[in-house]
């Protein structure tokens, strides 16, 4: 059985060896076409081959390090400025270094604790991240579009010691809403007047 099936059962292995607890996949996408990011229709003639470097957090102490050859593809359509493309991964966003579970397991950790914390977690679970990174990750976490009854409000650091901004959190659910460029009572109640519906309370760390 292809031990990378979970994520693609388009993954052909070619080689693989382990270090330490980390295990290098050398691995090809096998694919007999794909559509154009531009114009949403099947090509399939193969111009070469791009290279992807991903990690994937499998399991505790499972780091799986993906050394990908992922298809290039002319495009069929002439009015397409971009004429050639790569094939995109359903299980990974383009141009990033880790599979979108990985980013899954990380938004989660970074979501619950702070950044610090959330590292030292995972270098217990031996996929160590910085906090700067983490901090990355929470940035991209999708903002939900309702309105929160109880919010929490904190001082955000984009970066320590340098530049802080003002994070807001549905206090119910303990996720997210919005985070603003700084930490000035003027920016945090034009973003409160210009909600449809008022928080009842916020809560102020």
């Amino acid at each position: 059985m292809n031990e990378l099936e979970f994520l693609d059962n388009r993954l052909c292995i070619t080689s693989v060896h382990s270090h330490d607890e980390m295990r290098y996949f050398a691995v090809r996408l096998v694919s007999n076409g794909a559509c154009c990011p531009n114009y949403v229709q099947s090509c399939h003639q193969r111009h070469s081959f791009a290279k992807r470097r991903l990690k994937d957090f499998s399991g505790i102490h499972q780091v799986l390090h993906l050394h990908i050859q992922v298809p290039k593809w002319f495009c069929d359509n002439s009015r397409c400025p971009r004429s050639i493309f790569t094939e995109r991964l359903p299980w990974a966003l383009s141009h990033s270094r880790r599979t979108l579970r990985t980013e899954r397991v990380l938004s989660t950790l970074v979501l619950a604790m702070s950044a610090k914390e959330a590292e030292r977690v995972t270098t217990v679970l031996g996929f160590r991240i910085s906090h700067d990174t983490l901090l990355r990750v929470l940035r991209r976490v999708p903002i939900p579009s309702h309105c929160a009854e109880i919010i929490g409000i904190d001082d955000f650091a984009f970066k320590k010691g340098h530049r802080y901004g003002t994070i807001i959190c549905d206090a119910t659910i303990h996720r997210p809403i919005d985070l603003l460029r700084t930490r000035e009572a003027d920016m945090l109640t034009d973003w409160l007047l210009n909600l449809e519906k008022r928080p009842v309370r916020a809560s102020v760390d």
